[in-house]
This record gives structure tokens, C-alpha cells and sequence, in this order.
């Protein structure tokens, strides 16, 4: 019998942290494939929606609460679970008792679900109208943690005038939501002294029937924990339901920026152009708007570029020079016209093999945080950098030399000015 008592005492606790342990692990578990999955997606994107602002809303907003949101809306389904079960339990006793007395006990806590509904729409109403004033927020924000962002705010002395916008922006943004908070409060407080009410009333029903002899105190006692136990059940599952309302909202936006068509159809083969023969180029009566815009950037532009030209093409700013390259690296297609590459339609060629013949480097380059030997190494096929990656894809002669001097400089960085294991950087370099 002590052992059975032991026993009981110490299975209730065991198998609650095994179940937090599980939990925990789950969670880090969808975390894990739910960002992978979306940063996949976000390098299939075209160019295109990137610069869409109807797409740019939806993104925004699942980079900031994707995955978070997705990770609790699938760890909530397991305290909704317990929930129910808590309100069959408690809802059974009362049932067979008295069955009326759980349907005014159930109508008591109603409120509250629809207070956590309507509040978990609210704030994805404010978070789907203000994606734009995120993303400015977050665009001034940004010059505050790169370096050379830094070092342009102290030499113009724009830090204090950035700050301000980012108190501006961050309170506009908040007001909503403290306007939000205040609603619910109220909301929550008459849901609380509806549900109080009915429980008051139930009560007293009780005790008026003890008093007629028709029920015992101890009775009295049992139903009006069980009362207490199905009110707080309900209470937690309909504030759980709420909050997996609101999440789920998140939830489906990060569903749809991941059915996010593609806007440049590529061919399922294409032409593959041969690596090793410089193209011609040829621009044939090309006009190009930006979508959702009516203003043309090129009209009837046309343009031949022969192997071995040398070609620059100069103008004031908005003439539609970086269109020009983003036409050729086929981030959009032409409004009308065509580009031929050896004569092909752009649209027909093998995007691969395009790009493993094309370089562009555009004003706001990328900087890549690796460091210098794996920076140098990196290329187009997908796989680890390494420098006899480099050596190989090198042609013979000055370049071979060029990798040796880096490789015999790199190691002698690496020997005198570096220990403990830490590798130079690009900006040590």
C-alpha cells in the first residue's frame, strides 16, 4: 500500500516532465522546418514579387511573426486537447446532476471566447493595414547596426534625427495597438462579471435547494468545485481558442507567401547556351513598364551588342539603366519586344546556363560575413566553397599565381596575426 501511494505521487510529476521535455523538443523541431522552409522559398522568389508592394506586406509579415506564430499554433493544439478533456470531465458531473446548470454555466463564458476572437483579429488587422510602416521602420532601424551605416550617421550627425523618426514611427505604430489592449480589457471585464453572475446565481440555486433539505452540504460542496473546475475549463479553452484564432491568421499568411506564384515562367527545359562562346545580344524593339504603373521606362528600345563590344550606356538618374540589367538578367520580361540571346528569345533559354555567363554587380551590392577564404571561393555551384574549388575553376597562367600569393598571404595572417582558432574576416582583411 506505501508503495502504491509513492508511486502515485511520483507518476504525476515523471510523466509531466517528460511531456514538457517532448514539448520543448517539438517545438524546436517545427521552428527548425518552418524556417527552412520559408528561407527556401524566399531564394525562389522572383525579383519581381521582391519589389511588388502588395507582395512586400505579406512578406514582411511573416519574416517578423512566421515562425513564431506557426510554432504556438501547433504547441497550443496540445493545451486545447487538455482543455477539453478537463471540460468533458467537469461537464459530466454537473450534466448528471443538473443538466440546465450546465448550459448556464457554458452561455456564462461565452464573452470571453468572443472577446479573444474579436481582439486576435484586431491585431492582425493592425499588423496586415501597417506592413508598410514596418518596413520603414525597419529600413531606418537598419542603419544602426551595419558599420558603414554607422559610420555615415556619425559623420553627418544624423543619428539624433533618425532616432526621432524611429520614436515616430514605433509610436504610430503602437498607439493601435494600446488602443486594442484597452478594448480588450473592457471586453474582458464585462465578459468576467457575466461569467461571475451566472456562477453566483448557480450558487445560490444550491444553497437554496440545501436549505430545503433537498441536497446535502457535502453534496453542495462537490457540485460547486465541479462548477468552479468546468468554469475555469471553459474559461482557459475559449482563451486558448482565441489565441489560436489570432495565430492561425498568421498562420494562413505564411501558407500564402508560400503558394506565392512565380511571375517569371521559365521553360521546364530551355536552351542551354554553350559556356565557353561570348552571346550576342540583342535588344529588338523593347517597351517596359513596371507592373501595376502605366509610365514606360524603355520604349522602342533597341540595342545590339556583338561579341567582344564594349558597350556603356550613361544617362541621368531614372533613364532606365539598371531596368536595362534587370531586362537582361530576366528579373522581369518586356511589356512588348523581345531579347535575343544568340538569337533566342530570352524567355526560351535556360536561366542556369544564362547566369553561368553573366555577371552584375548593381549599386546596392551584397556583402557576404564569411571569411576571406570562403568568401573568395564561393561560386555558382551550390556546394561548400573551398580553394581548390577556386584553383580548379581558374585559368591557367596569372590567376594560378594570384591564388598562390592570397594562399601564401592568407596563412601568414592567419600564423602572426590571429590565434585561438579565430579565422580573419572580410573587413580584417
Amino acid at each position: 500500500m506505501i508503495a502504491a501511494v509513492i508511486f502515485s505521487g511520483l507518476i504525476n510529476p515523471v510523466f509531466s516532465r517528460i511531456q514538457e521535455y517532448v514539448d520543448r523538443l517539438f517545438y524546436l523541431f517545427l521552428g527548425e522546418k518552418f524556417e527552412i522552409m520559408l528561407v527556401k522559398k524566399m531564394g525562389e522568389l522572383d525579383i519581381a514579387t521582391r519589389e511588388d508592394p502588395r507582395q512586400n506586406n505579406i512578406i514582411t509579415r511573416v519574416r517578423e511573426y512566421g515562425i513564431y506564430r506557426i510554432q504556438n499554433f501547433v504547441d497550443r493544439e496540445f493545451f486545447i486537447l487538455q482543455n477539453i478533456i478537463e471540460v468533458l470531465v467537469a461537464s459530466t458531473i454537473l450534466l448528471v446532476s443538473q443538466w440546465w446548470m450546465f448550459l448556464i454555466i457554458f452561455a456564462g463564458t461565452i464573452p470571453e471566447l468572443v472577446t479573444e476572437m474579436k481582439y486576435g483579429r484586431d491585431v492582425w488587422s493592425i499588423h496586415q493595414g501597417r506592413s508598410e510602416l514596418r518596413r520603414k521602420f525597419d529600413s531606418v532601424r537598419r542603419h544602426f547596426y551595419g558599420v558603414s551605416s554607422i559610420v555615415e550617421l556619425k559623420l553627418f550627425q544624423n543619428a539624433r534625427n533618425f532616432l526621432s523618426i524611429i520614436s515616430d514611427l514605433f509610436h504610430r505604430f503602437q498607439e493601435e495597438e494600446r488602443v486594442t489592449e484597452r478594448k480588450r480589457m473592457k471586453s474582458k471585464f464585462i465578459a468576467l462579471i457575466f461569467s461571475q453572475t451566472t456562477m453566483a446565481i448557480a450558487t445560490a440555486w444550491f444553497i437554496y435547494e440545501v436549505i430545503r433539505g433537498n441536497m446535502l452540504v457535502g453534496t453542495l460542496v462537490f457540485v460547486w468545485a465541479s462548477m468552479g473546475a468546468l468554469r475555469d475549463a471553459l474559461s482557459s479553452l475559449f482563451n486558448n481558442f482565441g489565441r489560436q484564432y489570432q495565430d492561425s491568421l498568421f498562420v494562413t499568411d505564411a501558407f500564402k507567401f508560400l503558394d506565392i506564384p512565380q511571375v517569371i515562367n521559365k521553360p521546364e527545359r530551355g536552351i542551354v547556351l554553350y559556356p565557353h562562346e561570348t552571346p550576342e545580344i540583342v535588344f529588338e524593339n523593347v517597351t517596359f513598364a513596371y507592373p501595376e504603373t502605366k509610365k514606360f521606362v524603355l520604349k522602342n528600345f533597341s540595342l545590339k551588342i556583338s561579341p567582344g563590344d564594349k558597350v556603356a550606356i550613361v544617362g541621368v538618374n531614372g533613364a532606365g539603366k539598371t531596368t536595362f540589367v534587370k531586362l537582361l538578367c530576366r528579373f522581369y520580361d518586356p511589356t512588348h519586344g523581345r531579347i535575343l540571346v544568340n538569337g533566342h528569345d530570352l524567355k526560351e533559354i535556360n536561366l542556369e546556363s544564362w547566369y553561368h555567363q553573366l555577371g552584375a554587380l548593381f549599386q546596392d551590392y551584397d556583402r557576404y560575413h564569411f571569411i576571406v577564404r570562403d568568401a573568395i571561393a564561393v561560386g555558382r555551384t551550390g556546394e561548400k566553397p573551398t580553394l581548390q574549388k577556386v584553383k580548379d575553376a581558374a585559368k591557367a597562367g596569372e590567376a594560378d599565381a594570384f591564388i598562390e600569393e592570397w594562399e601564401h598571404a592568407y596563412n601568414q595572417i592567419l600564423g602572426k596575426h590571429f590565434t585561438g582558432g579565430i579565422e580573419p574576416s572580410i573587413g580584417q582583411w
